[in-house]
């Protein structure tokens, strides 16, 4: 499974090969992800967007 989120705020600790703890969503997606891309931007403020794999890394 994977998921792919946009966030406000520039999120320094997400890096691509890092892990991520989700929590208050539908129990599918709460719990540990493999992060696989990130992308910090600055435009009309700053975002984080990142791509995550549920389950082992490969």
């Amino acid at each position: 499974m994977t998921i792919s989120a946009e966030i406000a705020g520039f999120a320094p600790a997400l890096l691509a090969g890092g892990s991520v703890t989700l929590t208050g969503l539908r129990p599918e997606l709460n719990g540990a992800w493999h992060v696989t891309s990130a992308r910090h931007r600055l435009g009309q403020g700053l975002t984080t967007t990142f791509e995550a794999r549920k389950g082992q890394v490969k």
